[in-house]
Order: structure tokens, then C-alpha cells, then sequence
């Protein structure tokens, strides 16, 4: 097989997870099925709930479940993971620190883009090439 595996951490929203792969689809330039993302996503919907324990409404952390997964996928021979759901970034730095693999921060990468979209839209052609 080429290419890389990017592993789908999902289940803590199943909609968020189905969401985020039909974007993959949708924005892959792909002429065929082999040209598209190669994937592998776990939807574990037994995690338990992130928001109700960040807030102090439960005492069932979900950072056991969130590095058994990611450490699933990892052992399945994903080369890099995905976290769809903007909550379970909460818990980003111990799931990292738990892997040999990188975790894409969702957050981090969309401020990223947005700089750079920013950085752009202000420039002009003559500030572009003006020496630094």
C-alpha cells in the first residue's frame, strides 16, 4: 500500500467524525478512489463525556479511553491522527504525550490557516515586494 494512513480518532461525536470525513472527501483532489486520503477512522462512542467533565458534572475523565484509541490506531500502523471533535482537544498535550504519532491540533491548524488567509488579504502586490 503507498501512501500515508491518517488515523481518525472519532466517536466523541459521531456527527463531528462523519462530518470531518466527508470534508476529507469533498476537498481531496482525487481523479479516483486511489487518489483520495487513505483513512482509518475508529468511532468510539463509549468515550465518556468530555464536556461534563471538563465542566465538573462527572468524575469519568475520557483521557483513558482517548489514549487507548489513539494507542489502537497507532499499533493499527496510522502514521498520523485526527481528532475531529473540538472538545476532546481538552485533553490534546496528554493524548500527544501518549503516542509515538502526531496528533493534528484542529484548533492550531485553523488559527494557522486563518493567519495566513489574513496575511494575504492585506498584502498588496506592491507590499509584497517590497525589500525587508
Amino acid at each position: 500500500m503507498s501512501g500515508r494512513l491518517v488515523g481518525v480518532l472519532g466517536g466523541t461525536g459521531p456527527a463531528a467524525t462523519a462530518y470531518f470525513l466527508q470534508r476529507l472527501v469533498e476537498r481531496t483532489e482525487a481523479r479516483c478512489d486511489q487518489d483520495h486520503v487513505r483513512t482509518l477512522a475508529f468511532n468510539d462512542t463509549a468515550i465518556p463525556d468530555r464536556t461534563a467533565f471538563l465542566l465538573g458534572r462527572s468524575d469519568r475523565s475520557p483521557l483513558a479511553a482517548l489514549i487507548e484509541d489513539g494507542q489502537l490506531l497507532e499499533a493499527c500502523g496510522c502514521d498520523l491522527l485526527a481528532l475531529p471533535c473540538n472538545t476532546a482537544h481538552g485533553f490534546f498535550d496528554e493524548l500527544q504525550e501518549a503516542l509515538g504519532i502526531p496528533v493534528v491540533h484542529m484548533v492550531r491548524e485553523t488559527v494557522a490557516a486563518a493567519a495566513a488567509l489574513v496575511a494575504s488579504v492585506h498584502g498588496t502586490t506592491i507590499s509584497a515586494n517590497l525589500p525587508s
